[in-house]
């Protein structure tokens, strides 16, 4: 069920994404968007394969390991400054992307409808309501969810949407979940876990060669397309053999695609991007120009979205 096709170069980590569904009564379509890895990641190396049960499409580009942004415990722990609530969405200041990677108009959407007006109006969360979330450490080190947090971080100050942090769960995304097992309080989850079936486990992630799975889940009606959830699962097998939290910015780098999906992106075709479907490793955790702004137009730059 798993397609890849091999880069013989030097490390990537390509990304897979597939179709929505409906369920209920309500139009509720959710994306999933997974990872994987064809060869063994060590010391930064190995190379990725884009690949999804859903597949759409197969590649590869080549990614150069280096020395990447470091992040550590200490130095992320105080830039969580925007995990409140509040009424009204974030204030964003006008747009700069001076300094950044690429292009402004490099981003794409999940989803979305064209108003009366001929506007793309996406799928996006109501930026006026905190996105409140849960992580399942699954046996990581601590630096693997500081680095969690501090990408949803990175995506609240570029985006305005606001995240509260409900502290740990031991709920895993499956394909068939159970009625009362995600936890009530938290619209999005972030776990790690194995492959395969069982406590700790998720039968989405498909194999070894898969490094993570995640996508919104949202509904359609006359107003739009509001995200109601959103979950990420990520292979703790393989972001363990990638080079730790505290020497580089890879994982950072996958925790902050995966969740650019959980709030609206899609991949783009631009290298420079952090959406683009190839995880450039040599490139440090930092979004570039089209990727803050696509986040800007799921999040708070749209206005609130109506009850």
């Amino acid at each position: 069920m798993l397609l890849a096709s091999r880069c013989q170069t030097s490390p990537s980590a390509p990304l897979g994404q597939g179709s929505g569904g409906n369920r209920g009564t309500l139009i509720i379509l959710a994306l999933l968007v997974v990872m994987t890895v064809a060869a063994a990641v060590m010391g930064g190396g190995g190379w990725l394969n884009r690949a999804s049960s859903w597949v759409r499409g197969v590649g590869s580009a080549p990614g150069v390991s280096s020395s990447l942004e470091r992040a550590s415990t200490s130095s992320t722990s105080a830039a969580l400054g925007r995990e409140v609530s509040s009424a009204l969405p974030t204030r964003l200041p006008p747009a700069d992307y001076r300094g950044l990677r690429g292009q402004a108009d490099q981003f794409r959407f999940i989803s979305s409808i064209t108003s009366a007006q001929g506007q793309q109006q996406p799928a996006r969360w109501d930026p006026c309501q905190p996105i409140a979330y849960r992580i399942n450490p699954g046996g990581m080190r601590a630096d693997d969810v500081v680095q969690v947090r501090q990408a949803l971080q990175r995506i609240s100050v570029a985006s305005g949407l606001q995240f509260r942090y409900l502290g740990l769960t031991s709920y895993v995304w499956t394909s068939q979940p159970k009625q009362g097992q995600a936890p009530a309080d938290a619209a999005l989850t972030f776990s790690f876990a194995q492959p395969g079936d069982g406590p700790g486990r998720s039968d989405l992630l498909g194999s070894q060669r898969v490094v993570g799975v995640g996508g919104p889940i949202w509904q359609t009606s006359a107003q739009g397309q509001r995200i109601v959830a959103a979950h990420v699962v990520m292979n703790s097998h393989v972001i363990s053999a990638l080079p730790s939290a505290r020497s580089s910015g890879a994982r950072l780098s996958a925790y902050m695609h995966e969740l650019g999906h959980a709030v609206g992106l899609d991949h783009v075709n631009s290298p420079t991007q952090l959406m683009y479907p190839t995880l450039q490793t040599q490139l440090p955790a930092v979004f570039g120009a089209g990727d803050v702004a696509g986040l800007r137009r799921v999040g708070a730059a749209g206005g609130c979205l109506a009850p």
